[in-house]
């Protein structure tokens, strides 16, 4: 059974508080939208018989959606196994940004 994570988009912070603003202002718009959800579809990489406390490397897929636009997103994580039904762990994720300047001289 998946449940989803939601995060609050005033919350979200990088290492510059620049950058910040120009998500924010930009990208998030988080007054009108203010949560970014992920609802897990899959995870992969995972072996069947898993060893209490053991750490695995896994990527775990499924749906982004920020300002009411949904992309499937796959996320890289480490989990360890702290029960037979219960998975914990950590996800990172990077994004890149792709951009081009015209200028004229």
């Amino acid at each position: 059974m998946w449940s989803y994570i939601q995060v609050n988009a005033h919350a979200f912070t990088t290492d510059s508080e620049q950058r910040d603003r120009g998500i924010e202002n930009r990208i998030l718009e988080p007054d009108e939208y203010e949560f970014i959800t992920f609802e897990p579809k899959q995870l992969v990489g995972l072996p069947e018989s898993v060893s209490t406390g053991k750490p695995y490397d896994v990527q775990i897929v499924g749906d982004l959606t920020i300002r009411d636009v949904t992309r499937e997103a796959t996320f890289d994580a480490t989990v360890s196994s702290v029960t037979e039904d219960r998975l914990e762990g950590n996800a990172t994720a990077r994004i890149c940004a792709i951009t081009s300047a015209s200028r004229r001289l």
